[in-house]
């Protein structure tokens, strides 16, 4: 449980109160899916084109405070607070991070302060393209039935929401991946639908709002090359900012038994 103090001590000094600005942007999605990557995007940091094996990925040419990871354990441990036109961009760790309960339960804590410190809170969902292209993809369906669960109903957050797919296939279009999505809401497996009937509105209303993005797959031919946005991208921010404000201002418990089983021992 040293670990745990550890982690909410240097996340306190991480969000301290903001005196400068009154709008945040949480990052929220699985470990991995890119939201550093994204988020450097965003501050304007330079990125250029390496491989990871086979795969061309996209990383920091110099020294950054978000640090982009390409491993299967999260980099983001504490949150990273990046400002970008007067809001305060969060970079959080890993939904359900996948470094241990001590993790899990400060990731809980680091989004509700952020809640209590900043009036307008904004939430940008980043997904990965396989999330939705694979034929027996799942993550979608629990990342979004996790932020049901931790705020409750959509209602309180639906207007303060975006969402970005990263990884997109450089030959597919934002309609291309409209249409699977629309697919995917209204499958069912033997526990019934993969979305429950809030959560297939919210995935509607996101869509008929244009507000889900992409942030293509970077080109191979592009190797050790900056990394130069060609559509979506450059519109991500803009929907950022026309977007409004989640009325939520409590996260709920979404930790799993042995994080709970944690905090018990943590508290005896």
């Amino acid at each position: 449980m040293n670990k745990l103090k550890q982690l909410i001590h240097v996340g306190m000094d991480a969000i301290p109160n903001d005196n400068e600005n009154n709008e945040a942007v949480i990052m929220i999605g699985d470990t991995g899916v890119g939201k550093s990557t994204i988020m450097t995007f965003l501050s304007g940091s330079e990125l250029v084109v390496k491989f990871d094996g086979l795969k061309p990925i996209l990383d920091t040419v110099k020294q950054n405070r978000i640090k982009i990871g390409h491993e299967k354990y999260s980099e983001t441990s504490i949150p990273t607070k990046v400002v970008i036109d007067k809001m305060a961009f969060y970079d959080c760790p890993g939904f359900k991070d996948n470094k241990g309960e001590e993790f899990e339960i400060s990731n809980s804590f680091f989004v509700q302060r952020l809640l209590d410190i900043y009036q307008k809170v904004k939430i940008v969902l980043v997904v990965d393209e396989s999330h939705i292209s694979e034929a027996r993809a799942d993550k979608l369906p629990k990342l979004v039935r996790n932020l049901h669960k931790s705020f409750k109903t959509f209602e309180d957050i639906k207007d303060g929401c975006c969402m970005i797919i990263n990884r997109a296939g450089r030959e597919n279009s934002e309609d291309d991946y409209h249409q699977e999505i629309l697919k995917m809401i209204q499958l069912k497996n033997e526990n019934g639908h993969l979305f429950q009937e809030e959560e297939r509105r919210f995935m509607e209303f996101l869509i008929n709002k244009k507000r889900i993005l992409l942030f293509k797959q970077a080109a191979k031919e592009n190797r050790d090359r900056t990394f130069v946005a060609e559509g979506s991208e450059n519109r991500i921010m803009e929907c950022i900012k026309s977007s409004s404000y989640v009325k939520s201002r409590h996260i709920n418990n979404i930790l799993s038994e042995s994080a709970k089983l944690a905090i018990r021992d943590f508290i005896d």
